[in-house]
């Protein structure tokens, strides 16, 4: 299998490169049917670290020489050697193609490579106009609920009167706000874990790991106060002490304490976090509920949380080769909520011609410059 990856790696430099902190190229072509791959070579001291991206991450290390590098651990992972050996034959045909006519090329990549493996936007009241049954996060709130949020958000009552601070909060304290989260949450409590305390309630269903908070003077303002501080003996580190609706690290809702920022003595801010797309629903209920209670909190981008409600936002349309998980930070503008192409259905169509497609990489001979 060497020839092929020494040619490989002879020609690869006569093209031009992005650079990213390394030098990087990014090739894509198929088999002249229906399977298409996604190269992406980066250069590092001396090896070429290359991953195929669409046919499960394969990844493998070459030295200059053309050689598998030492330590080079998922050679054969997904490929075998004969077929390592054949995918760098395509891409020998590819580097063909692309010396001899480089825009012709990526004319045909334009045309042909699948949309269900592109990156896209698509505008969200563009979404709920051609999949009626999509999720609405503006349907599981209600109504009476949503116009109470945005007029909160478009009338300043947010900021100007819920900015969070709270003076010499305890333990006890703290759990009065999460009585008042876990009642307007999704849990349905029934009329006997209704009269739990928050403290109890805070046992049944936050993450566990509270590092001692449930465990410290409940009333006492200054082993809160050392609590918070680190010093207080009872203080164990490594928890989730804020997460108090138990999900998944970007699914479940936390009620976080931190100290004043202008740092003024026994003054803390306490904020709101819930904004998955299976939460955010349940997060904003909280967050009205303790309004409603007089309770103050803060709450993370009112103003981006009332364009998702409204649909006035926009959906990262993820390729399909990568998992959804964190695919958000995949996108340079605001993007909260991503999804394959699949999970649009029949309109998928209509969804294609009307998002907004990155770039596909753009391949040339480095002579063309």
């Amino acid at each position: 299998m060497n020839d092929p990856i020494k040619t490989f790696i002879q020609r690869l430099p006569a093209f031009e490169h992005e650079f990213d902190g390394d030098p990087r190229w990014e090739l894509v072509f198929s088999n002249g049917r229906r399977k298409w791959f996604y190269l992406v070579v980066s250069y590092y001291n001396g090896v070429y670290y290359i991953a195929e991206h669409i046919d499960g991450t394969a990844a493998i290390q070459i030295d200059e020489h053309g050689e598998v590098a030492a330590n080079s651990h998922n050679v054969t992972a997904y490929f075998d050697e004969k077929k390592w050996a054949t995918l760098f034959s395509m891409a020998l045909e590819y580097l063909d193609r692309v010396e001899k006519e480089w825009v012709t090329e990526y004319r045909q990549l334009v045309r042909k490579f699948p949309r269900k493996y592109r990156q896209g936007v698509i505008h969200s009241k563009l979404v709920r106009h051609y999949c009626p049954d999509i999720r609405r996060i503006d349907q599981e709130l209600g109504d009476e609920n949503l116009r109470k949020f945005v007029y909160m958000v478009e009338n300043g009552e947010i900021s100007r009167l819920h900015d969070g601070r709270v003076k010499d909060l305890t333990a006890a304290k703290y759990f009065e706000y999460c009585k008042v989260a876990y009642l307007n949450s999704h849990l349905n409590l029934d009329e006997k874990t209704n009269q739990l305390s928050g403290i109890e309630l805070y046992r049944l269903f936050a993450d566990g790991r509270h590092e001692g908070l449930t465990e410290i003077e409940q009333d006492s303002v200054s082993e809160f106060r050392e609590w918070m501080e680190g010093t207080h003996p009872k203080r164990r580190p490594g928890g989730h002490p804020w997460e108090i609706l138990r999900g998944g690290n970007t699914t479940h809702i936390s009620l976080y304490v931190s100290k004043d920022r202008l740092g003024r003595d026994n003054q803390y801010e306490i904020t709101l976090r819930g904004n998955s797309i299976a939460r955010i629903a349940e997060t904003l209920k909280i967050y009205l509920g303790l309004m409603d209670k007089q309770l103050t909190v803060v709450f993370d981008e009112p103003e981006k949380i009332r364009k998702r409600l409204l649909g006035q936002d926009s959906i990262g349309i993820v390729p399909e080769y990568l998992s959804l998980h964190r695919a958000e930070n995949m996108f340079d503008v605001g993007i909260e909520d991503v999804m394959h192409l699949y999970h649009f259905g029949m309109a998928q169509k209509e969804i294609c011609k009307l998002a907004s497609w990155k770039q596909l990489p753009c391949l040339r001979p480095a002579s063309a410059l």
